[in-house]
Parts: C-alpha cells; sequence; structure tokens
C-alpha cells in the first residue's frame, strides 16, 4: 500500500458526509480494527511521551556536561596555583624553630668574623596563621667596624630568614696596658635578630 495514495484518498474525504451511526455500528462488528486504532493511538502517545523524556534527559546532560567542564576548569585552576603556591613556599627561606639552633648559626657566624660575643637571651617569638617568629638578643664586640658590617652581611644573606630588628655600636676608647702601651678599644654591639619560619 501506498502512503500517498492513502494520504489522497484521506484527502477525499468529505468529513461532513461520513454517517458517524454507520462508522460506529462497523466498527462495533469489527473490534479487531477498534483494537487496532486503539494500539496505533496509543503508541504515539507512548512515544511523543518517551521523545519529551528523551528530550527533558538531552537537557540535563547537556547541563551536567556543561557543569563539570566548569568543576574540572577549576579543578585544573587550583592545581596550577597550589603548585604556585607550593614554588613560592619553597623558594622562601627556612627559619629556626627555635632559639637554641639560631644561637648555634649566629655563633658560626661570629667565629668567622672574629666576633666576641659576650651575651645570648631568647626574644619572645610570635606565633600567627602563616608564619612563626624566634629571636634572640646578643651583646658583643669586635676590633673593628669592618668585623661587625661582615658579621651582619652574613646574618642577612643567610639561607635561615634571618633579619636584623635592631642593632647599636659603641666604640670603647683606647686603654692602658700594664707595660704602659697605648691599645686600640674595641667595638661594642647590641643586636636583636629574628627568625621568620613560614608555615607550610
Amino acid at each position: 500500500m501506498d502512503i500517498q495514495n492513502i494520504g489522497r484518498e484521506l484527502s477525499q474525504i468529505d468529513i461532513a458526509k461520513i454517517d458517524v451511526g454507520k462508522l460506529s455500528q462497523s466498527l462495533k462488528q469489527r473490534k479487531d480494527i477498534l483494537l487496532n486504532i486503539a494500539i496505533v493511538v496509543a503508541t504515539f502517545l507512548l512515544a511523543g511521551n518517551i521523545f519529551e523524556n528523551l528530550k527533558v534527559q538531552e537537557a540535563k546532560l547537556r547541563s551536567d556536561i556543561s557543569g563539570f567542564a566548569t568543576k574540572n576548569d577549576a579543578i585544573k585552576n587550583y592545581e596550577k596555583s597550589r603548585k604556585n603556591l607550593d614554588d613560592l613556599l619553597a623558594s622562601f627561606p627556612s627559619g629556626f624553630s627555635d632559639a637554641g639552633q639560631m644561637m648555634d648559626k649566629i655563633n658560626e657566624f661570629a667565629i668567622l668574623h672574629s666576633i666576641q660575643i659576650s651575651s645570648f637571651t631568647p626574644k619572645d617569638g610570635q606565633q600567627t596563621d602563616f608564619y612563626d617568629t624566634v629571636g634572640i638578643q646578643l651583646s658583643a664586640s669586635a676590633a673593628s667596624y669592618e668585623n661587625i658590617a661582615f658579621f651582619i652581611r652574613d646574618i642577612e644573606n643567610s639561607p635561615y630568614g634571618l633579619r636584623i630588628e635592631h642593632w647599636a655600636t659603641e666604640l670603647d676608647s683606647r686603654y692602658t696596658t700594664n707595660t704602659g702601651d697605648s691599645e686600640p678599644g674595641s667595638v661594642k654591639i647590641s643586636i636583636t635578630i629574628e627568625s621568620v619560619k613560614l608555615r607550610k
């Protein structure tokens, strides 16, 4: 059966001339036709319902895919930022966690530049969410300002997160030895040093 022919035949039927009573009686006698019509109508309704559900599911899947793509981009940005932060934190100097370690390192610098340390005093540290500090105050003396300058340079340039918070120097006057010779005095220094250690 050709569908185009059926379509032409159906278009030639005048709906106003159809005898509904005869049609109804004919359908009652041929229950198989009525059943077929009901099945076709139910099939069209079911197919339309399935199609609508599939369209809704497709829209939801597209929305989910878009959401996942956004989350994926956010995760990549987070990972990149985390790596940059880790690299930045790794580039910072490592600080000291207690004053004892710090005193040992300062003593090494002092020996290297002929600085005579007379006293070490631990200074109260500070603890924050991002970093901790440890500090010491020391009194020392040296034969020259040059020795003190090199001592301070080594402290400031060390890879231990050290910084000079405060320092002051004073030149001792000449003094006379037991033999009567005049000797130059020493340079005295008081210095406060702090170590900053980042929390990683």
